[in-house]
């Protein structure tokens, strides 16, 4: 229990450290914007790993867990989530349908309002075709939480 609460208390500095950056962060234009056009897509997790006890990780997909997201225009979100119980998790098990938003600054990517473990904490570096979490950020060691999204 408290290496998790250490972990979410990381991503918290984290993410803090990065709300005072000076970068540009992509707002919507009537669905006009490149920059959002080009990671709007149906998007499909080939990697999704939690944060291992002394174990290094828990391979969810493996465990037949899914993450797929729908990212549109207007940068809204919604997709499908589920963690079996027969994965053994630090997650709580869950099979729902999820809506939201992300936010676009430069080439990182974050959801907000999804309650999707894996989702809400982490920042996505956006590539020409996947969303991937990055192993550090900020000097610190993120992984090995991984999450790949992969766009179909």
């Amino acid at each position: 229990m408290l290496t998790s609460n250490i972990r979410y208390i990381a991503f918290a500095i984290v993410v803090l450290s990065g709300a005072c950056d000076t970068n540009k962060v992509v707002t919507p234009d009537n669905g006009n914007n490149p920059e959002v056009e080009r990671v709007v897509g149906f998007y499909k997790a080939i990697t999704f790993i939690e944060l291992g006890r002394s174990d290094g990780g828990v391979d969810i997909l493996a465990g037949g867990g899914i993450l797929v997201a729908q990212l549109y225009a207007d940068f809204s979100v919604e997709g499908y989530y589920s963690i079996p119980d027969t994965v053994e998790t630090s997650f709580p098990p869950r099979d729902m349908l999820y809506k939201g938003t992300f936010e676009l600054t430069d080439d990182t990517l974050r959801f907000h309002g999804t309650d999707v473990a894996g989702l809400e904490f982490l920042p996505f570096i956006v590539y020409d075709d996947r969303l991937e979490t990055p192993d550090i950020i900020n000097g610190i060691r993120i992984g090995p939480d991984k999450v790949e999204l992969t766009r179909k």
